[in-house]
């Protein structure tokens, strides 16, 4: 028996592997099918961030012509790894916008946004931590999209400050504001 010839209008799959990287956090996903060369760079809203499978998902970004994607703990990639893969593989299929045409990273609603509504961010996700410790994350600055930190009482000079920053701070301002960028005062 002859099989079916394939109908031109047949999805073809996207071809895609995960690699590791030096941070246990983190996955690359290299695409050699669609190519991602002459996508702009920068960190993404996908709209499945969030959502009940994928919420321990901390940030997607296109690096290098490669899907980068950090969660908070190494651990939560043996619960992730299938579903963000097969989410990832979805949006090559259907050249998903959020992934090949970005908003431009002078988002409107940066404008609007003040440095009180990011210390409400800041606070919500790290301020039980740092206050139990006798410390503070205060929100010094917001300009241009870059969000300033000072670290003070405990959590001045605290080894563990870099690590709540990046797993903990970061993470909750990406989720409302995928532009942001964070500078710590050192």
């Amino acid at each position: 028996m002859l099989s079916p010839d394939p109908t031109p209008s047949a999805e073809v799959a996207p071809a895609v592997h995960a690699e590791r990287t030096d941070d246990p956090a983190v996955v690359r996903w290299v695409c050699a099918s669609p190519s991602l060369d002459g996508v702009v760079d920068g960190r993404r809203q996908p709209p499945w961030v969030g959502a009940s499978d994928l919420a321990a998902v901390a940030e997607v970004a296109v690096v290098a012509g490669t899907i980068v994607v950090r969660v908070p703990a190494a651990d939560d990639w043996q619960q992730l790894l299938g579903p963000v893969h097969n989410a990832l593989v979805d949006a090559l299929r259907t050249r998903a916008r959020w992934l090949f045409e970005p908003s431009d990273p002078q988002f409107s609603d940066l404008g609007a946004l003040t440095a009180e509504a990011v210390q409400r961010i800041v606070d919500t996700a790290a301020g039980a931590i740092t206050g139990a410790h006798g410390g503070n994350i205060t929100v010094v600055g917001l300009h241009d999209g870059v969000v300033t930190l000072r670290l003070s009482g405990a959590c001045h000079g605290c080894r563990f400050t870099d690590d709540t920053v990046q797993r903990v701070v970061e993470p909750a301002l990406w989720r409302a504001h995928p532009y942001l960028s964070v500078h710590v005062e050192r």
